[in-house]
């Protein structure tokens, strides 16, 4: 996928780091496992200092696509609507970056700035 793509494709974008995982229970779905991520920057949607991301039941069997996510990641976060109210899915290689963005990432982003531990404050 391109990078506007990617961009296109996400309805919210954040600097963020999964602090928690944890079963919740929503009126869509019985149990579901989620990641809580808590973001201090956005760059595109709402801006919210906690939401889901759905992760892979543990209680069920993994497939080979499953993407496994662990407390401590922090980056960007290119997330798409999962179906289920205020959960997020971040469900391709591409939708995390624990790095540096991509030079074309970086320009469609973060117009006239520069990536580094201040960038956030700059928006």
């Amino acid at each position: 996928m391109s990078d506007e793509m990617l961009i296109e494709s996400s309805n919210r974008i954040v600097w963020a780091s999964l602090i928690e995982i944890r079963p919740i229970s929503t009126k869509e779905a019985n149990q579901i496992l989620v990641g809580v991520l808590h973001s201090t920057c956005t760059f595109k949607g709402q801006h919210q200092e906690e939401f889901y991301l759905a992760l892979p039941s543990i209680n069920g069997p993994i497939s080979s696509s499953d993407i496994l996510y662990r407390v401590g990641q922090q980056g960007f976060w290119f997330l798409r609507e999962s179906g289920v109210t205020d959960i997020y899915l971040a469900d391709h290689p591409q939708r995390f970056y624990s790095g540096e963005l991509s030079q074309t990432l970086q320009k469609l982003l973060l117009p006239s700035s520069t990536i580094g531990d201040n960038y956030c404050n700059n928006h």
